[in-house]
């Protein structure tokens, strides 16, 4: 298999649908998690080497590294993310953040959640709302 830089992503479907061999490159199912309690639009960060935590805008500890969304959820002890580095739509079932153009952004108040309210001084921009169901995701930190 080809590294991922040189290859490209397309849909097979619906955002989340990928060719097999792109899923593989994509989508990372993580060690299984004992009751990991995610859903689907959860924004993680890496707590440990094999952990996802919920990240949260109020801090940076609370942002921290490997920043991810969760694309997949299997069960409770099994999920699939998109990691930072992968920009690509993602469904996101009736998010409520609003019409196309939205820019989105990490929660400073509610743990793993995005918000359409931007975080004053340091913000990390999530991506954008593509339509009712699905977001862009495409993070990437804003400073002033």
């Amino acid at each position: 298999m080809q590294p991922f830089l040189n290859r490209r992503m397309k849909a097979a479907g619906s955002a989340n649908d990928l060719e097999v061999d792109e899923a593989d490159d994509l989508l990372a199912p993580e060690v299984p998690t004992t009751t990991h309690g995610f859903v689907v639009g959860n924004v993680l960060r890496r707590a440990t080497a094999t952990t996802n935590v919920k990240a949260q805008g109020d801090s940076d500890a609370n942002t921290g590294v490997g920043l991810s969304v969760v694309v997949h959820v299997e069960d409770v002890d099994n999920y699939s993310i998109l990691r930072r580095s992968n920009s690509h739509d993602v469904t996101v079932s009736a998010h409520g953040f609003g019409a196309f153009g939205v820019k989105l952004y990490l929660s400073t108040t509610v743990a793993g959640e995005m918000t359409p309210t931007e975080i004053v001084g340091s913000r990390l921009y999530l991506g954008y709302v593509v339509d009712a169901d699905t977001i862009h995701w495409e993070p990437d930190w804003v400073r002033f």
